[in-house]
């Protein structure tokens, strides 16, 4: 469990007052990203329900907390935005920026200190004056698709620790974070990015997704955010190329999809899936509205805190 909390907070997590990286850092994401997902872990860590057992947001904070304790930060407050962008060879080809305010001298020495006592199969190279260190991938990360068996990380300069699964996609990251920021062609899916909210997502939809009679046929885009302070509120929409009568035929596919997932989950907690996450998404997907405005298919998740008492 510990292996595993290390690498989704620094590696998945999957993931400030402000998403300075979207805004100021646009070189980051390239012109051929298909989806990329912006923490804003000041906010996720101050939210309620960081502080309540048995839902993912709690998860993720408990990551964070472990990421920051391994990479010998000062606290997780160390850490203020995560990134993922996936481009279209997943895995190959996917980065994980962690953004916020770091001592390089220091997370160099740790990593030199993980390389000595070779734990969970760390491993410390160098590459242009960089230090790579190679992680083992938990099996426990399994069924995330396609998820390769190491991962790399490396920290540039004072504001940036990066991860990939691969140098062909990391050293080349690693050189865009060591100058200024470009005036490099933008990116229009990040103008889908929401920078208020505390998670904020976008993604094209992928060609075999949106095949006829795929599950959302006529597909273009993707994007939403997650809002955290009353609770969790997540808010998904779906544009479609073919108007107003495919996202309607969306809509019923996707209603039928989250009534299939609720008759899933119950098998789900009498495996090794934690029961009361179970619940919690349970719950969640029991809240769902789904409607349609012209092209676009809205779905809404309000879950609020109700009787959860905090935890810590």
């Amino acid at each position: 469990m510990k292996k595993l909390s290390r690498f989704l907070a620094v590696v998945i997590a999957v993931l400030a007052p402000s998403v300075g990286l979207g805004a100021d850092r646009r070189d980051f994401v390239t012109t051929d990203a298909r989806m990329v997902v912006c923490i804003n872990v000041s906010a996720l860590m101050s939210s309620p329900l960081a502080k309540v057992e048995g839902n993912p947001v709690r998860r993720l904070a408990d990551s964070l907390d472990a990421s920051a304790k391994y990479f010998d930060l000062n606290s997780t407050s160390a850490i203020e935005q995560l990134w993922i962008v996936v481009g279209e060879s997943y895995p190959r080809g996917t980065l994980i920026v962690a953004q916020g305010k770091f001592d390089p001298d220091r997370v160099r020495r740790q990593f030199q200190e993980l390389a000595r006592t070779r734990k969970s199969g760390v491993r410390l190279s160098w590459e242009n004056d960089y230090a790579l260190l190679s992680v083992e991938v938990p099996h426990s990360t399994q069924p995330i698709p396609g998820v390769p068996g190491n991962a790399l990380i490396a920290n540039s300069g004072p504001e940036f620790i990066l991860a990939a699964f691969e140098k062909e996609t990391l050293l080349p990251a690693l050189t865009r974070a060591a100058i200024a920021p470009t005036n490099n062609a933008p990116v229009p899916m990040l103008e889908k990015l929401d920078a208020n909210a505390a998670i904020s997502w976008v993604a094209l939809v992928p060609p075999s997704l949106a095949a006829p009679k795929a599950a959302f046929a006529g597909g273009d885009q993707v994007f939403g955010t997650i809002e955290l302070t009353h609770g969790f509120v997540a808010k998904s929409t779906i544009t479609t190329t073919k108007g107003a009568d495919e996202a309607q035929a969306m809509a019923g596919r996707l209603s039928e999809a989250v009534k299939q997932t609720l008759q899933l989950l119950p098998t789900l907690s009498q495996s090794s899936m934690d029961p009361k996450l179970v619940s919690w998404l349970s719950a969640a997907l029991k809240t769902a509205r789904i409607s349609v405005d012209d092209n676009r298919v809205n779905m809404v998740i309000d879950v609020g805190l109700g009787d959860q008492k905090p935890a810590r």
